[in-house]
């Protein structure tokens, strides 16, 4: 498969991934996952879908391992309802895989958050 053709089915596998699981996925533990990237192997027959557990849980509870368990067990399907709506001659297998660039974002952010509050706190006690 030639590299324009292999990003087009990765683009479309990713629209059709997200639309899947914000739609049809009807397990609970699937409702924050967001598909952050696809990777097609050069002979479309394998891809890796990256993802990311975006807003959910309680503070200090990872539920990125539910949700590996929930897209383990419905990749099948995910893969058949793929197949189904993307006109490819091989419909390529699917291996999720988690992507930590969301949550390493968010620690960053929240240590940012947390230096300009000692800051401001530092700024009151000289005034």
């Amino acid at each position: 498969m030639d590299e324009r053709r292999r990003i087009r089915v990765e683009k479309a596998i990713l629209r059709e991934l997200s639309l899947i699981l914000r739609r049809e996925a009807r397990d609970p533990r699937l409702e924050n996952v967001v598909v952050t990237r696809v990777s097609l192997s050069r002979d479309g027959s394998r891809s890796v879908v990256h993802y990311s557990c975006v807003g959910a849980g309680e503070p200090g509870e990872d539920p990125s391992d539910e949700a590996t368990a929930a897209l383990k067990s419905a990749s099948g399907f995910i893969r058949h309802l793929v197949g189904e709506r993307l006109s490819l001659r091989i419909t390529p297998e699917i291996r999720f895989v988690r992507d930590d660039s969301i949550d390493g974002g968010e620690r960053i952010l929240r240590i940012m958050r947390e230096l300009e509050l000692d800051d401001d706190d530092g700024d009151q006690q000289n005034a």
